[in-house]
């Protein structure tokens, strides 16, 4: 997977939320946008899934896969992470007893245990 985002820029209503932006990553990675509220990451990864327009700059993705997570309860709020994904939900190996997602949270775990050391 390759992400590039080069000297990005979105405002709304006059008001700068992204301002020159500029990231890159290449290889397998999870990458965690964290910030306050209204700092930009909904529009970031809006821009990224190609949902939103940029003002200015470029996003250049390529990927097989890519998917993102939201902090709030939206697909299937009576469930959790684990159990949204799991059982029959929609991660490959589905109705595989939950099996296929566990296994994609390990691979997350670790990556960030291996990331803080």
């Amino acid at each position: 997977m390759r992400l590039r985002i080069e000297n990005l820029h979105k405002g709304f209503d006059g008001e700068k939320i992204i301002d020159g932006l500029s990231y890159s990553l290449e290889g397998n990675f999870f990458l965690t946008i964290l910030g306050s509220s209204g700092s930009g990451k909904t529009t970031l990864l809006r821009i990224i899934s190609g949902i939103l327009k940029p003002e200015r700059g470029t996003v250049d993705v390529h990927s097989e896969r890519l998917g993102f997570v939201f902090q709030d309860d939206r697909l299937i709020p009576w469930l959790t992470a684990h159990r949204g994904e799991g059982d029959d939900g929609p991660v490959d190996g589905a109705g595989d007893g939950g099996e296929a997602a566990r296994r994609a949270f390990d691979e997350v775990h670790a990556g960030a245990e291996d990331h803080h050391q």
